[in-house]
């Protein structure tokens, strides 16, 4: 190995001398080698590191996902201060006033709101008018609304039933009553019926005898009654207390009626319910004026109305449909999600192969060029 480490003189063209160590083509290719060796150590290194650093992201969300209790969470953070929402309405109140508020949002379009209340249903009017006893205001114009949209319901019910015992041939007549029965004036004898319940038949009769009284003594329905700021006290205590009370003898309730409104019967009746849980509120009908009502008895006079008008088929059908809408935007979603997933994965996979492509002809490169950088031992003693 005489030429190992030779130093050989260079004479370069200006007339300079450098001296330059050649080194053996095993030398070379041990440093290769240890070069190759030392960067294959480095990726090694850097791979298991890779992988703890996965495998700990795992586990933390493993741990992370399983339940636990707030109490024992050490990474909570306060909540933020949030300004109270300024009304003259007790807080124990605000939710019923929402309820309302969100009601017609929801279907201010089916009801036609717009041509009652072209700005809507604002919920600072709203409080106004509950709190004060004036008889125009966004209170009163509700009730009417609502009582007005409640007869148009049971109107329309009555048709559709009609014209369900037509096309199956069953006997119906509109509801009635013998207005012979109607002997007593549906007011505080009817409650204490009510409330001693000695017959069962007397909550029924009183209810009826509410829901005739108008065609006893003034010859007109009480649905065609028209509302007015002197008028709505009444109809509205007559309407509560005639709930239960549209019967046509055998034919209860109509077949079309129970069906279409989910076996719908007294214990559903948002009106009857009012009516046992509340008997107060009926006395101050009796004696006194809606619009003199305190504001919790106020609310629940528009949650009872609002109630009731969402048993019927055509609000039935609206929440059904919109149940059913949002099924399936749901399993829309899911299926667009899956799809960006299944498009995503063959993106990775399709850069992941670019990528081992572009390794793969790196080292070839590579290779290439270390086979045309090594030197023929044979000519090395020539330098």
């Amino acid at each position: 190995k005489q030429w190992y480490q030779r130093r050989v003189a260079i004479t370069a063209g200006d007339g300079e001398t450098k001296e330059k160590t050649w080194i053996s083509p095993e030398e070379r290719r041990r440093q290769v080698e240890e070069e190759k060796a030392r960067k294959r150590k480095e990726r090694q290194e850097e791979r298991d590191n890779q992988k703890k650093l996965q495998t700990a992201e795992q586990l933390f969300q493993k741990e992370w996902m399983k339940p636990r209790e707030d109490l024992s969470l050490t990474d909570s953070k306060e909540l933020p201060l949030i300004p109270p929402v300024e009304t003259s309405l007790p807080v124990s109140l605000f939710g019923e006033v929402i309820q309302i508020s969100e009601f017609f949002h929801l279907f201010g379009d089916h009801v036609d709101l717009e041509e009652e209340f072209p700005n809507g249903v604002q919920i600072g009017v709203l409080e106004k008018s509950l709190i004060n006893n004036k008889q125009e205001g966004m209170f009163g114009d509700l009730v009417n609304f609502l009582l007005k949209l409640c007869f148009a319901l049971l109107e329309e019910e009555d048709e559709e039933e009609e014209k369900l015992a037509q096309r199956y041939n069953f006997a119906y007549s509109a509801p009635s009553l013998d207005l012979s029965q109607v002997t007593m004036l549906p007011s505080v004898t009817w409650h204490t019926a009510v409330e001693t319940k000695e017959d069962d038949t007397l909550p029924w009769m009183g209810a009826a005898q509410a829901l005739y009284f108008t065609d006893y003594y003034l010859g007109t329905p009480l649905h065609k009654i028209q509302l007015d700021s002197y008028t709505v006290t009444e109809v509205l205590r007559l309407h509560l207390l005639g709930a239960g009370g549209r019967v046509n003898g055998a034919n209860y309730y109509g077949r079309g009626r129970v069906n279409h409104r989910g076996m719908f019967s007294d214990h559903d009746d948002p009106c009857i319910e009012i009516r046992n849980r509340d008997p107060s509120l009926l006395r101050m009908l009796t004696i006194s004026n809606v619009f003199d009502l305190p504001p919790a008895s106020k609310l629940t006079i528009l949650s009872t109305l609002i109630n009731e008008v969402l048993t019927f088929a055509q609000f039935r059908e609206i929440i059904e449909e919109a149940v059913d809408g949002s099924r399936d935007a749901k399993k829309e979603w899911k299926s667009f999600g899956s799809e960006i997933q299944k498009k995503e994965k063959e993106e990775a996979a399709t850069r992941y192969r670019e990528w081992i492509a572009s390794r793969i002809k790196i080292k070839e490169d590579k290779k290439k060029k270390e086979k045309s950088t090594d030197c023929d031992p044979a000519l090395i003693p020539l330098l």
